[in-house]
């Protein structure tokens, strides 16, 4: 038993665990480009873009609705979208590289307007 106001210590033992540039670079980050979190667009025709570097597959779900695949174009992901009423809508990507499980982006939230 230690004396009063003398200190006890302890060992502990820390793991670390780092990636190599490799894994880094291999390990793909996503975000919808376009629309803007918040942004207004028309009603209409509007082409959604996922930044999505080293994804061979890319999908986005429109208000839960069913994955609609993405096409493939100057480095980007497009999803052309044709929304039939205005309101606000929440829009999600998922992705993958040579068939690894899917990874899903954050939401954006974008209104659609008939202005």
């Amino acid at each position: 038993m230690p004396r009063k106001g003398s200190l006890l210590t302890r060992t502990e033992t820390v793991k670390t665990i780092s990636l190599t540039k490799k894994e880094t670079a291999d390990t793909p980050n996503a975000a919808i480009d376009f629309p803007a979190e918040g942004e207004a667009i028309k009603l209409g025709q509007y082409t959604v873009r996922v930044g999505a570097p080293h994804a061979t597959e890319v999908q986005v779900s429109v208000n839960s609705s069913d994955w609609q695949t993405c096409r493939t174009s100057v480095g980007y992901h497009w999803y052309d979208w044709s929304p039939t009423k205005a309101g606000k809508y929440k829009l999600i990507a998922r992705y993958r590289s040579n068939g690894s499980d899917w990874t899903r982006t954050n939401i954006r939230t974008c209104a659609v307007t008939t202005n």
